[in-house]
């Protein structure tokens, strides 16, 4: 097993039976015989047991490394860099799992509002009895990131939605204007709610129907 001249530290691969090795430092100690530092098991081959004598080949690397790395002169341990190349193939549909994925249309979404009133009290809003109340909300937008100052973008929602709880219960949905205040008629609120009571009031943005992901809340008292 001759090796150029100058050799020195280059690397060079060995195949003995299913293993590759890694050599550098090929020192003559007889005729036809050598010692080399190796890392073995490389290129996804596992460390095996091969016998005193065994047919090996070896390949020069030469001055074109097949990968950077630079092995220490006195190695217990050596790390690689190592690009892979992976194996692929057609697989047909009908071979493959099916995954199930909801798309929720998230960048249609405008974020929802802020501020949400009833009869100008955003805290604890109460009603009286035959009173009509009137629900206001600030609309929102997404912020332009690296403007200085920072500048806000117009609202992209079309209309807002209120929804009408009462007892964990959904009672009427509403789609009005985006833009409050909105007045909702004591009459609507008894038909919907079948009395006068205590009732939460959800507020989301929408455009083009989809609805925003987050919404504003307040809880009406009947006093």
């Amino acid at each position: 097993m001759p090796f150029d001249e100058g050799v020195g530290t280059q690397r060079f691969m060995v195949f003995i039976g299913d293993e590759i090795l890694l050599a550098w430092d090929p020192v003559l100690v007889s005729a036809g015989r050598y010692t080399a530092n190796v890392a073995r098991a490389q290129f996804g081959t596992t460390r095996g047991q091969h016998d005193v004598g065994a047919e090996c080949w070896c390949v020069q690397l030469g001055s074109q490394p097949l990968f950077e790395w630079s092995p220490p002169m006195t190695a217990t341990t050596v790390g690689l860099k190592v690009q892979p190349r992976l194996l692929h193939r057609n697989v047909g549909l009908a071979d493959v799992l099916k995954i199930t994925h909801t798309v929720q249309r998230r960048a249609l979404r405008p974020l929802g509002p802020a501020n949400l009133t009833a009869n100008a009290d955003g805290v604890s809003p109460v009603y009286w009895s035959g009173q009509d109340i009137e629900l206001d909300w600030d609309l929102t937008s997404e912020s332009r990131v690296g403007s200085d100052p920072e500048v806000d973008l117009e609202c992209r929602a079309d209309a807002c939605v209120l929804e009408l709880w009462a007892g964990g219960v959904l009672k009427v949905t509403l789609t009005v204007g985006r833009d409050g205040p909105f007045t909702l008629a004591n009459a609507e609120l008894v038909a919907a709610l079948g009395s006068e009571t205590d009732f939460t009031v959800r507020a989301y943005l929408a455009l083009g129907g989809y609805r925003s992901l987050d919404f504003d809340s307040t809880i009406l008292t009947k006093v």
